[in-house]
């Protein structure tokens, strides 16, 4: 997950998301619903098992890569940060298990949490974990640091927070039309990548409904 952006309106939450993804990368399976240890969890699962996004009634998570800061990636990390996803949506409260996870060995990477109508910034930096709750009645937006430069999260962050929101419709564009190829410098970009699809969840008192779009 590369571009993350946040909106209530009313009573409803909603996220809308871009993945940014080298077309050399395995296929990952679409949504689907998978019954894991008597929770039900809604997410498209990548060639190691793990996700990006995860949701069901009672939680909603979300990865991007990196932390604060680009870092220099090692050849091998002891588990796929996809998979601490996993792990931790399966817990009571995913802060508490957050505090206790052992992230020793993972690449660093940022979660976004929503959970009992809580917003929750979550990072791992490859030497501490940070915790930052964040306020629902505002509207937040996140940008990959492995993809993106200081700069561009700078200038994308201030024309996302000059909008004024009124539809889910109106995100959904936004985060359509700052894709990767619309961001990145072309002398920065990595040709082999691409803004693949969008997601978008909304999240009602009775519902979390996903709209997934390819490209």
């Amino acid at each position: 997950m590369c571009l993350l952006s946040f909106i209530k309106i009313g009573d409803q939450q909603i996220f809308t998301s871009n993945r940014d993804i080298s077309h050399l990368r395995p296929k990952a399976l679409n949504i689907q619903a998978y019954k894991i240890r008597k929770e039900e969890i809604h997410f498209p699962k990548d060639h190691k098992g793990g996700t990006w996004l995860a949701y069901n009634q009672k939680k909603i998570l979300f990865l991007l890569n990196g932390a604060k800061e680009n870092h220099v990636s090692k050849s091998s990390y002891r588990k796929s940060r996809g998979l601490i996803l996993l792990e931790l949506f399966q817990a009571d409260s995913i802060t508490e298990d957050w505090n206790l996870i052992d992230l020793t060995d993972i690449e660093p990477f940022t979660l976004v949490a929503f959970q009992k109508g809580d917003l929750i910034e979550l990072i791992w930096d490859g030497i501490q974990k940070t915790t930052t709750q964040k306020n629902t009645e505002e509207s937040h937006i996140w940008l990959s640091s492995t993809l993106y430069t200081q700069e561009e999260k700078k200038s994308v962050s201030a024309i996302f927070n000059s909008k004024n929101f009124s539809t889910s419709e109106q995100l959904l564009s936004f985060n359509q039309e700052y894709n990767y190829g619309s961001i990145k410098d072309v002398k920065t970009r990595i040709e082999r990548v691409k803004t693949t699809c969008h997601y978008q969840l909304i999240k009602l008192p009775t519902e979390t409904k996903c709209l997934e779009i390819l490209n």
